[in-house]
This record gives structure tokens, sequence and C-alpha cells, in this order.
């Protein structure tokens, strides 16, 4: 099984999600805090402890929407993505997870980091991580610069993986009950491994009842979201084995929370430190009942 160890290089981001779980941080960071994150992370993957992973996976905020402007910080996470691309050829590692919103124009900094692993043949162990919501995450022209970049990736990069994360918000599940949204015509039309978030409050509210008082629809009703486990059930556009299930999660991450950078692991324990482990924070707007629960249960009652 692998093991994927996070690095939350910064929280910087300009897309201004209406969900962000990030809001409280601001926009930008420094310079020297991104250096910082970097080399930390490039000690770590060179150090001792990374003998416990096989994989390793770059999260922010954004890298490719303008936040390596600054000359010093490009060349730093250049030389991060050096790294580990010549990690993938040795074998050291099996898989590079990087994220990004794919919501941009210029391309030039994702080029160059997707060179760095294709001049070492290992494209096709990275995946390229990205979102999809039907509703609160796009803005302006966001969605169509997310398709333009997904079918160019597909295009120029026919080797390299593609992963969609899509949180379960009650907009989405109305979308698929509705069929106003299918889920198996969107995997095929991108190409793309879609993977199921639960909605959670983030670091900037206390709770999902007082973060629902400010976004609509985004916590899922549990009667709504049993029937759609129906639904996908029998169209078969969800393996419900794995869906929602805290596998899939990294197994340890470094982020940034509200009090500092910190280090969580053996994540398919729940950590009650961590916001997306805590019933009050994250799944259903109207009960603590656990998502991935609900979806046991009714594996078991098809005897599955």
């Amino acid at each position: 099984m692998t093991r994927l160890i996070q690095f939350e290089l910064w929280k910087d981001c300009s897309n201004n999600c209406d969900f962000c779980f990030n809001k409280k941080f601001g926009k930008i960071s420094s310079s020297k805090l991104k250096l910082e994150r970097i080399s930390f992370a490039k000690e770590f993957i060179t150090g001792p402890k990374m003998k416990n992973y096989s994989a390793i996976g770059l999260i922010g905020g954004e890298f490719f929407g303008g936040q390596l402007s600054d000359k010093e910080v490009s060349e730093a996470f250049h030389s991060l993505i050096d790294l580990l691309a010549l990690k993938l050829k040795d074998g050291s590692i099996e898989k590079v997870w990087v994220a990004t919103a794919l919501m941009f124009e210029g391309r030039e900094e994702l080029e160059r980091t997707l060179k760095h692993f294709s001049d070492c043949g290992v494209l096709n162990n990275v995946l390229i991580c990205t979102s999809y919501d039907v509703s609160g995450r796009f803005k302006g022209d966001g969605e169509k610069l997310w398709k333009d970049n997904m079918k160019f990736l597909k295009t120029r990069y026919p080797d390299i993986m593609l992963h969609t994360e899509i949180i379960i918000t009650q907009d989405f599940v109305d979308a698929v009950l509705n069929n106003r949204f299918d889920i198996s015509i969107f995997a095929k039309e991108f190409d793309t491994h879609i993977d199921f978030l639960e909605p959670n409050c983030g670091f900037s509210y206390k709770s999902k009842a007082e973060h629902a008082k400010y976004i609509k629809n985004f916590y899922p009703k549990r009667k709504s979201f049993i029937k759609f486990l129906q639904k996908v059930y029998t169209n078969g556009s969800i393996d419900l084995n794995s869906f929602l299930s805290s596998d899939l999660r990294a197994y340890s991450l470094y982020t940034e929370d509200n009090s500092g950078y910190k280090f969580f692991t053996d994540r398919a324990k729940k950590n009650s430190d961590l916001m997306c482990d805590i019933p009050s924070k994250v799944g259903y707007i109207d009960s603590d009942i656990e998502m991935r629960s609900d979806v046991v249960k009714f594996l078991e009652a098809h005897n599955e």
C-alpha cells in the first residue's frame, strides 16, 4: 500500500472559493516563509524519516498562479521538483502528487515543473491533483480556465495522471440526483480519476453550523445523501468500497493550522486536533454521524 506524505508549502491562492478553509490566513506568504518551507521539505525528503514513505505530495495554496513570481522562490521550488524527479527515477519513491487549482492562464511554471519529470522519464508516476465543484469554486472564467488546462495537460502530457477531487456538497448531491451532473461522463471527458471529500468548515469557523450561515447548500442533508448513494450504486458511477474512505488520505501531513506548522500522522486513526476529523466540523448539516459510516452500512445492506 502506498504511504503518502504531503507537504503544504504555503497557503497563497487568489481563486477565492466560497468555502476556502484557508481564508483567515490571507492570500500572500512572504518569500522568506516559502523558502523555509521548501528547504524543510528537501531536508525531510533527503533525511532518514523518508524511508517510512513511498510517495510525496506537494499542496498549497497554489503554485502556478503567480505564486512563483519571486525568482529565488521559483528556483528553490524547481530544485525541489528536480529532487523529486530524481527520486522517482532511482526508485526511492513510487509517486509524486502535485496539487493545483488549474485556474490560471500562463502555463510557463507548470510546464517547467513537468519538464523535470519528463526529462527523467517518470511522467507516468506523477499525479496532477486538482478540484472541481458544481458551485462555490469558480469565479469569472475560472471554470473555462480549468477545463482548458485539463484538456491541455492530457493532450500535451498523455502519460500524466489526472486526479480530481469533488466535495460532496448538497448542491453536488442535488445535481447528481436531478441528472444535471453525470459522474461517469465527467470522468471520461477529462480522462480523470475522481475522489470525493466530505465538506468541512476549516480554520475560520468554529463549527459547520456556524459556517452554514454564510454558505448555502454546502453541507448535505443525511436523507438526500442516502438517496445519492442509491443512485450511484445503481448506475455504478462510484466505487462505494473506497468512497470517502480514510485509506485514501495522505498517511502523514505537514500543514499550518491555528497554532503553526504542524505534523499529523497515521490519519486513518482520527486525529481530534485536525479540523477535518472533528464531527462538529465535517459532514452532514443535520447529523454528526460520519458519512463514511452510512456508506459502510449501505454496502452491508446490499451484501457488498
